[in-house]
């Protein structure tokens, strides 16, 4: 199952500059802590690295841990919590790495993961986060998330994104108008 779930989350296209996911394996697990979080981003998970790793090894199957490369180096990781049998497809946290953020990368990782997830019967995904991270909220409802009623912890809103919404023709053009605009800014990738 592991290797699967690696390869069905690559997505790298033999674009070394793509962004790709990888399962956090025991041989990446020093990369995974090295990962740089900034004050605001422990602020906004409320959980500590090594908890989140507790928590994806006692999930019993249902937490999956990837790392996100990009240009051949770790930048971030993003953790997806699946559970088919109650229908619920979740992804929190997405996190990169305060030297690589602002360059799309967490925007491309998180189209990956919402590939992924809806290809595995996911008919909504659900995603967490603070109300002052409004950076991680532009970025989520120009992909097409939507604020629920509902709220995880004491400040953590909880937003959805439907795959109706996922799969229509806006969200198509925003993903090749982001890819051409990636492309255009690193030409060497190309070649």
């Amino acid at each position: 199952m592991r290797s699967a779930l690696k390869n069905k989350l690559h997505f790298s296209g033999g674009n070394r500059d793509a962004v790709s996911l990888e399962l956090l394996s025991r041989k990446t697990r020093p990369v995974f802590f090295q990962i740089r979080i900034t004050e605001e981003q422990t602020a906004y998970l409320h959980l500590n690295p090594r908890a989140l790793l507790r928590q994806v090894f006692f999930s019993f199957g249902c937490g999956k841990l990837c790392l996100i490369r990009a240009g051949g180096q770790y930048c971030g990781f993003v953790c997806m919590w699946i559970n088919p049998r109650i229908g619920k497809y979740t992804v929190a946290p997405l996190v990169i790495d305060q030297r690589f953020q602002r360059r799309g990368i967490g925007r491309q990782a998180l189209f990956q993961v919402c590939d992924y997830l809806f290809s595995r019967g996911a008919d909504r995904v659900l995603l967490s986060v603070h109300p002052d991270n409004f950076a991680a909220i532009a970025m989520y409802e120009q992909i097409g998330f939507i604020f629920t009623n509902s709220q995880w912890g004491p400040v953590e809103k909880v937003m959805r994104l439907d795959r109706d919404v996922y799969e229509s023709p806006r969200i198509a053009e925003l993903r090749i108008a982001f890819e051409k605009k990636r492309s255009d800014a690193n030409p060497a990738a190309d070649a």
